[in-house]
């Protein structure tokens, strides 16, 4: 295992100890242990998502099963200041002739929600996954499906740490500061396959609110370090080590115009400024608008969102940075009647390889997704589903110069059916999952009895 990568999973090791002696039982405190189960069995046309154009010697395009496993176990904590959530779950997909196509998961993760003052919120979060990176995961619902393009299959055995912290002041009613740190880092550990990849991101931004209204601004910074893969033969670098630097700054506007319904508008610029550890490559520089327009409707029951956004992400399988420009209704609506729910996530995408490292070349992809899960719970343990994926990216034909494009023409369809288990059932907190967009807030979870006062 690289140095880098050896560094990564002892700092994983040594967060996980922290987040479990941070998790200790207090006194006041209601702790629930659930364990947490998913079965499925499905079939795809695409096993090694191949190209629709392949070459010679390339992987043909194959249909297979497979079947996907999915143990776990929850840990929930609620105290009168502080939320908790210790979670691990394994994941399998086995594929029944195509082994080569096999991906695991091994998930941890770590959430914490501290009221550390009556104006002053905390977040933190820590996950460490470790795993097989092959053909494509599912591990997502459909009303969460990423609209992202793909490469083919790599096959690549990887570990992967996240780290976040946030901060949310409200000294005033009407004004709304926020601050926050990430870090990332995604090492393949087959050496010779794909760049290592880090990235830490600093965030601040301030809102003034008013009673349907919040006007902000944003100010995010980004630095990705990508370190190029060695020759496992040789131990020599295959490509110089790049960094990249990405400065957003945006304005934001919200509005809420009922109960249900509200609006985020963001707009700004991104710029990306590239470094490469070769001497003969200048520092090389683009700028790219970042907007958003989203129109949400929101109830306790379920949620269903409609947002356009062009922004520029850096992107661990390709290895650099790419410009999108994304449209995407996705949302969970249940049917109480017949204790049905149904996700659904329809989206197109155009991801746009930006120009920054030499050896990476320019190209351009189009693509559409569409999923769609119908599930039925008879019983409040038990839930089956069935579920329809397609993916469809229009990108680019293989020819003599560039045999194995980047960004490849690929189509994939997808059908599963299968259920998932929770057991005991039983009213836990709600954790937070993101930032909330109403200017109410009444979109985020709230503390059982917050800033109560300790029992004596």
């Amino acid at each position: 295992m690289p140095r880098r990568a050896e560094v990564a999973v002892t700092l994983a090791a040594a967060a996980c100890a922290l987040a479990a002696t941070t998790i200790g039982r207090r006194a006041d405190a209601k702790v629930t242990w659930q364990g947490t189960g998913l079965a499925t069995a499905g079939w795809t046309d695409n096993i090694l998502n191949a190209p629709d154009q392949t070459t010679v010697g390339a992987a043909p395009r194959e249909s297979d099963v497979f079947f996907q496993l999915a143990p776990g176990a929850l840990m929930t904590q609620a105290a009168p200041r502080i939320l908790e959530r210790l979670g691990y779950v394994f994941t399998a997909d086995l594929f029944a002739r195509h082994s080569e196509a096999n991906s695991y998961t091994n998930a941890l993760t770590w959430f914490a929600d501290v009221a550390t003052s009556p104006t002053t919120r905390l977040t933190l979060s820590l996950d460490t996954t470790q795993g097989r990176l092959s053909t494509f995961a599912l591990n997502q619902s459909s009303a969460d499906a990423t609209v992202g393009v793909l490469t083919q299959n790599n096959s690549t055995n990887y570990f992967k740490q996240g780290a976040t912290q946030g901060l949310v002041a409200t000294p005033l009613p009407e004004w709304r500061f926020a601050e926050s740190l990430a870090f990332g880092a995604f090492i393949p550990i087959d050496r010779g396959r794909m760049p290592d990849s880090y990235t830490l991101t600093a965030e601040l931004g301030a809102d003034r609110t008013f009673r349907t209204n919040a006007f902000g601004l944003v100010l995010r910074e980004s630095f990705i370090d990508f370190v190029q893969p060695r020759d496992p033969l040789t131990d020599v670098p295959l490509d110089f080590d790049s960094q990249q630097l990405l400065t957003t700054a945006l304005a934001r506007w919200r509005r809420d115009w009922s109960a249900s319904w509200n609006t985020v508008a963001e707009l700004g610029v991104i710029s990306v400024v590239a470094f490469s550890a070769n001497p003969a490559i200048g520092t090389t520089t683009a700028w790219q608008p970042s907007a958003l327009a989203s129109l949400r409707w929101a109830r306790l029951v379920g949620s269903v969102e409609l947002h356009y956004a062009h922004t520029a992400t850096p992107n661990v399988l390709v290895g650099t940075t790419v410009a999108v420009d994304e449209v995407a209704l996705q949302g969970i609506v249940p049917y109480p009647k017949f204790n049905m729910v149904f996700s659904a996530t329809a989206g197109y995408q155009h991801a746009h390889i930006l120009p920054l490292v030499p050896t990476i070349p320019e190209s351009s992809a189009d693509l559409a997704v569409a999923d769609v899960t119908v599930a039925w719970q008879p019983i409040p343990e038990l839930r089956v589903f069935a579920r329809y994926s397609l993916f469809d990216q229009f990108g680019n034909v293989p020819t003599a110069m560039t045999p194995l494009p980047l960004l490849p023409d690929l189509t994939r369809s997808v059908l599963m059916i299968g259920a998932t288990v929770l057991y005991p059932v039983v009213a836990t907190v709600r954790a937070p999952t993101g930032a909330g967009s109403r200017v109410d807030e009444t979109d985020q979870p709230e503390f059982p009895e917050p800033h109560a006062a300790e029992p004596q």
